[in-house]
């Protein structure tokens, strides 16, 4: 029997990192995103990994969803990664209405849509949630007003969630992580050597965090040896959070 663990933003950085880790843990990956090329190359990584390309954002995205899973070969839901999000860099003054849909969207809606996709699967079997929030979500930074209030409110909905999903024996958390090397940076920060080293020098362990940083973190809160944790909220931050 496939244990499935579903995996958003699957196709590049944190999420395909953690799709690797799982599927060397045993699991097989359900690969979510909307780069269906990202997609394709990630799953045949994976030993064919079932992918599909969709707009977690829509409305219709649950049922989509629900019908992709119902197509797989037999198995049952572990768990569900909330990896999908995206930021726009910009001050609070200038930030208009879509800006702000955007962050919600992108971070919070996307988690919930696929959430409660699967939640009738994860009552099942007993699984976990564990939503990818950031480190902006308990500490902002100027100019990620949008971003680190829609972190903050995945926060809060991660403790909420673990709440009330306690009556199955589904536990949620969520990993904050620091600033990590992923594409979700702006080409030109990623090709700058300034802002690298920027980055590097202002954290404590001396360098930005990799996708495998966050990676094992994800399968441990997945897997049986979690089983006691819930509504945690997780910095995983090379120490970032201890400076002022």
């Amino acid at each position: 029997m496939n244990k499935y663990v579903v995996v958003t933003g699957a196709g590049s950085g944190i999420g395909l990192e953690i799709s690797r880790e799982l599927f060397n843990c045993g699991y097989t990956p359900l690969l979510i995103g909307r780069n269906s090329e990202k997609l394709q190359k990630a799953s045949k990584g994976l030993d064919q990994a079932p992918y599909l390309s969709c707009d977690l954002i829509k409305s219709d995205s649950t049922l989509e969803l629900k019908k992709f899973f119902t197509s797989l070969k037999e198995g049952k839901v572990f768990g569900v990664i909330n990896n999908a999000g995206a930021i726009k860099y910009g001050t609070f003054e200038e930030s208009s209405n879509e800006d702000w849909s955007f962050h919600f969207n992108a971070n919070v809606m996307s988690a919930i849509n696929c959430s409660k996709a699967f939640l009738e699967n994860l009552k099942e079997t007993e699984g976990a949630i564990v939503n990818i929030s950031s480190t902006l979500g308990l500490k902002p930074i100027e100019n990620t007003s949008g971003y680190s209030a829609a972190k903050a409110a995945m926060n809060s909905m991660t403790q909420s969630m673990a709440l009330e999903l306690s009556n199955y024996k589904i536990r949620v958390n969520a990993i904050c992580p620091g600033i990590v090397n992923t594409p979700i940076h702006s080409e030109s920060q990623s090709k700058s050597e300034d802002w690298h080293e920027m980055l590097k020098n202002a954290q404590p362990l001396g360098r930005v965090g990799e996708p495998d940083d966050i990676s094992g973190i994800a399968c441990f809160l997945i897997s049986e040896k979690a089983k006691w944790i819930t509504g945690s909220l997780i910095p995983v931050d090379g120490g970032i959070l201890l400076k002022g």
